[in-house]
């Protein structure tokens, strides 16, 4: 199996959610080693949300299997899509039970160093329409999956 590392790297001047911590590198130098502490919020860059994160009683993204995340994946693009992700974009691609499908969206061709309030997210009926097929995973290029 190829496997192809789609994160981003963390840096202290990258975008952030607004409101959500800065990225901080602060540097604790020794005599003989370097040790840096690092704080960000877990939405920083490029990251999974747990069900936790929307939903009180939801699963917390520690008791998420790591199989979920990697295995075979189709990346579909949706850069034509100007706002939100609808069903019928989903619909035309053919989504099938147990896939791992992560969206190319006009988000990509952006400054990874600043936040972009009119980001393209997914339409509710399209999250409902990936429930019901039952995907394994669903990524995007963006901040949140839904509108600000």
């Amino acid at each position: 199996m190829r496997i192809i590392d789609i994160s981003l790297p963390i840096y202290p001047e990258m975008a952030s959610y607004p409101g959500d911590p800065k990225v901080k590198f602060t540097p604790h130098p020794d005599k003989t080693w370097q040790l840096t502490e690092i704080a960000m919020g877990t939405h920083s860059g490029t990251h999974l949300d747990a069900p936790r994160h929307v939903f009180k009683a939801g699963m917390r993204v520690d008791k998420i299997q790591l199989s979920r995340c990697i295995g075979p994946c189709r990346v579909l693009d949706m850069t034509h899509v100007k706002h939100a992700i609808e069903l019928s974009d989903l619909k035309a691609a053919t989504i099938k039970k147990g896939e791992r499908i992560l969206v190319k969206t006009r988000n990509s061709l952006r400054s990874d160093a600043n936040f972009y309030p009119d980001y393209v997210y997914i339409s509710g009926d399209a999250v409902e329409y990936l429930a019901k097929v039952g995907i394994i995973l669903f990524g995007i290029d963006a901040f949140s999956v839904k509108q600000r």
